[in-house]
């Protein structure tokens, strides 16, 4: 009996054991949570949220964790704790009740066999890492749940198949780095994307982006990037609700072919699909209106752009380094940022069709370092060309400007330094400063008839050989062709061209300008508009100017000779000042006065004053120290009044002619001519002014061929030793010439 008692007790005792290991349950410390464990099962019930986990003696299953196979959680649980199912590595399967609202923190992590799970519509939030390195190679997360943590699906390396409900809004930092998703859709609602989001997801080869108003994160691409390294990311499509593409991201990714932009996004956001070398074609819908920086910077095998009309923004280096061979500017862009192709090795053409497209800025060169771009065609419907729009394109050659184009704006194509021709067509009304500036290789310009000024610097330092101002040109301002070396030849056709400024110098630095043609339909050569051409050395005055302006020639050191034909009634004042080397000069009948300063400091070694000339102003031939000969022809001259006479200085002056028309030799008109020696005096002068000869201290010959001496006044030549300088009159005359003052003061002789 004793014996039978004693087994009794043993086997009590083995079923209890047994019990222990193959059944086991509590309450979980804190709360009115209990759990229980039988069979590989885990069975959470009770009412409220689990509370945090972590700790092992509140995770009191902790010793069957490799022996769980299945979890089910009862309805009245409303959270899953902190921790809850952490590297259960056996755990396959879950049930979670509809009184669930939070997954919290790590509650799956490493629950490396779980493949499926099904959320119920009562959860709102799934907290961080909570599937982190888990089995899961399907999840369908709710329209319930509003928030998913970082990290929350890390290291899913098995996850092919993912649905995001509507009722998230941010995807954040990790969400499914190095996951195994296929495909992607980036619902409508999604506000803000996270650094990495979907990184390192080596199998995800589309995604479907349909994020309506993701905002734009003001980050550097390189720590942003929610796709970095997808190595298989193939093809991306943007939905037709979306609104604005944020930036960078899908930068850097070489394996994108296909971009698909929806219908109703109206801005691409810096650095979105920079260095996507994959693609070989970028479509831009007509909604867009904005491209910022570098949106598609280095797409090196973009091969097509085919830009939108409705797009008026293009930000710097928007398409740097492409391999488009040609590109059209849509007639809706008003902005174009700095160097938006640059470095587009194969662009050869630009169509360019920008209606209103604002002013560029002068540094910023839009269309520079473009190695093969040669070609610019400017559209039909363009009615302006914006300043600098070209400038510093220095490969390019032809430049084709539609027929309605009215202006072309300040450096437009300065700098183009391989253009080698250029029309400007008559619909091109206005020009701004420095417009072809520094096109060295400009050989060809014609002007249009629409175009009535030549504006500052609009020429300066180009190629031109040779150039024609039209019959419509009115203005031309200063330093128009300054500095083009190469110029040699200028056909002067504005008729009615006004007058410029002593210091315009508009060929200033023009070494090779050796001619100039003044047309035949001008009548009227402005004030100083060839002045100081150094090189000048042959001018032809057409047969209809009337009038040579103010100091037209001055400084011309390099002319020789010239030809003011009979057409030609007046002359400015110093027309011909510093013309050092002019030698020849033939004035023709029309000219009745000679201004002041018309032949000062010349290198004429003779002139002929002409019969119909009445005036000759204050130092006409002042300072022309070679000048060795006068032939004076003027009938009948006034008295020259002012202080410094027509000759003053001509230091080598030693002959003075007066031709037999001549009546009367006007006062002071050689007054001081130190150097003179010989004087012929014409028959039929009948007067001789006051002065006429005063000072001429060299004077040692007098030839008056008049049969009756001139009364005159002792001042006539006063300061001239005539004791020693000989008159020669006619035989008949010498009775005559011994008995008229001043006259037989004079050695006599018969002729």
């Amino acid at each position: 009996m004793q014996k039978s008692k004693h087994i009794l007790i043993s086997l009590v005792l083995f079923a209890l054991i047994t019990m222990a290991v193959y059944s086991q349950s509590g309450v979980i410390p804190g709360s009115s949570i209990n759990w229980s464990y039988a069979n590989g099962v885990l069975t959470i019930s009770g009412t409220g949220p689990m509370p945090d986990s972590h700790e092992t003696e509140i995770r009191q299953w902790q010793s069957n964790l490799t022996d769980i196979t299945r979890v089910v959680i009862q309805p009245g649980i409303t959270s899953i704790s902190r921790w809850a199912f952490y590297n259960h590595s056996s755990l396959t399967s879950v049930s979670i009740p509809g009184t669930v609202t939070h997954i919290e923190y790590a509650a799956f992590w490493g629950c490396s066999r779980l493949s499926s799970l099904e959320i119920p519509n009562s959860v709102v939030s799934i907290g961080q890492y909570a599937f982190r390195n888990s089995g899961l190679t399907s999840i369908i997360i709710p329209d319930s749940v509003n928030s998913i943590g970082i990290g929350t699906f890390y290291n899913c390396a098995q996850l092919t198949s993912a649905h995001i409900g509507s009722g998230i809004t941010t995807l954040p930092n990790n969400a499914f780095f190095n996951s195994g998703l296929t495909e992607i859709t980036i619902p409508e609602g999604i506000g803000d994307l996270g650094s990495n989001t979907f990184s390192q997801s080596g199998n995800l080869r589309t995604v479907y982006f349909n994020a309506v108003n993701s905002p734009d994160r003001d980050v550097m691409f390189t720590v942003y990037l929610p796709f970095y390294d997808c190595p298989g990311l193939t093809t991306v499509i943007f939905g037709d609700n979306v609104q604005q593409i944020p930036s960078a991201i899908f930068a850097s990714h070489v394996s994108i072919t296909s971009l698909t932009i929806g219908q109703n996004v109206n801005r691409i956001r810096r650095y979105a699909f920079s260095g996507c070398r994959g693609l070989t074609e970028i479509i831009i819908p007509d909604s867009v209106h904005t491209i910022n920086d570098q949106a598609f910077a280095n797409c090196t095998n973009v091969t097509s752009i085919t830009l939108g009309s409705g797009l008026a923004e293009i930000g710097f280096n928007a398409f740097i380094n492409t391999s488009i061979t040609t590109i059209t500017i849509p007639e809706g862009i008003r902005a174009i940022g700095a160097g938006v192709f640059s470095n587009s090795a194969r662009l050869t053409t630009i169509f360019y069709n920008a209606v209103s497209a604002t002013d560029f800025v002068s540094t910023n060169w839009h269309f520079a370092e473009i190695p093969l771009l040669t070609t610019v065609i400017i559209g039909d419907n363009v009615r302006r060309i914006p300043n600098n729009a070209f400038s510093g394109i220095r490969t390019l050659e032809n430049v084709t400007i539609g027929r309605n184009v009215t202006h072309i704006g300040n450096s437009a194509f300065a700098g183009c330094t391989g253009l080698r021709n250029i029309v400007i067509p008559d619909n091109v009304e206005t020009m701004g400063t420095y417009v072809f500036d520094g096109c060295t290789g400009l050989r060809s310009v014609t002007i249009g008839n629409g175009i009535r000024e030549i504006p500052i610097g609009a020429f300066r330092n180009t190629g031109l050989t040779e150039i024609t101002i039209p019959a419509n040109i009115t203005n031309i301002n200063s330093n128009t062709f300054m500095n083009s070396s190469a110029l040699t030849t200028v056909y002067f056709n504005a008729a009615n061209c006004g007058d410029s400024h002593e210091t315009n110098y508009h060929f200033s630095g023009c070494t090779s300008l050796t001619t100039i043609v003044i047309g035949n339909n001008v009548r009227r050569i402005p004030n100083h508009m060839f002045a100081n051409i150094s090189s000048l050395e042959e001018v032809t005055i057409g047969n209809n100017v009337t009038r040579i302006g103010n100091s037209a020639f001055a400084g011309c050191t390099s002319l020789r000779s010239i030809v003011i034909p009979d057409n030609v009634e007046t002359l400015g004042v110093s027309v011909f000042q510093g013309c050092t080397s002019l030698r020849t000069v033939t004035i023709g009948s029309g000219i009745n006065a000679i201004p002041a300063d018309t032949f000062r400091n010349t290198g004429l070694t003779e002139i002929t004053i002409p019969e119909d000339i009445t005036s000759i102003g204050n130092g006409a031939f002042r300072d022309a120290t070679r000048l060795r000969t006068v032939y004076f022809n003027a009938r009948n001259c006034e008295n020259i009044t002012d202080p410094i006479n027509p000759f003053y200085n001509c230091s080598s002056l030693e002959r003075v002619v007066f031709g037999e028309n001549v009546r009367s030799i006007p006062a002071n008109l050689f007054n001081g001519v130190t150097s003179l020696e010989e004087i012929v005096i014409g028959s039929r002068v009948t007067n001789i002014g006051a002065s006429a000869f005063a000072g001429c201290r060299n004077l040692f010959e007098v030839t008056n061929n008049a049969l009756r001496p001139q009364a005159i006044n002792a001042n006539v030549f006063s300061n001239v030793d005539i004791d020693f300088c000989t008159l020669y009159v006619p035989a008949n005359s010498v009775n005559a010439y011994e008995g008229a003052a001043v006259w037989r003061d004079f050695w006599i002789a018969p002729k």
